[in-house]
């Protein structure tokens, strides 16, 4: 492998509509956070194909976020009973 390379995959061209493609791992995709539509540089070199995102990656939510507000007043309460217990 070289060096830098974190795993490498065997593909083929494929056809896609009037042209040809690759068709990526889901494993490979997802070390990028990389989704359907978005939007990658296909670069030309002396060594090959380099495919990168244009983007840098986006970090993923470590934990998922609440978006009932029905509930808001009680955890809102919750938060502040927390931090006086705390301080």
């Amino acid at each position: 492998m070289t060096e830098g390379v974190q795993f490498t995959i065997r593909t083929s061209i494929q056809k896609v509509g009037n042209s040809k493609g690759v068709i990526l791992s889901g494993k490979m995709l997802s070390e990028l956070h990389l989704v359907e539509g978005s939007e990658v540089e296909v670069s030309l070199s002396d060594t090959g194909i380099l495919i990168s995102p244009v983007s840098p990656k986006p970090v993923p939510p470590t934990k998922e976020v609440n978006r009932d507000l029905s509930s808001w007043d009680n955890q809102f309460k919750a938060a502040i009973k927390a931090c006086e217990s705390a301080g």
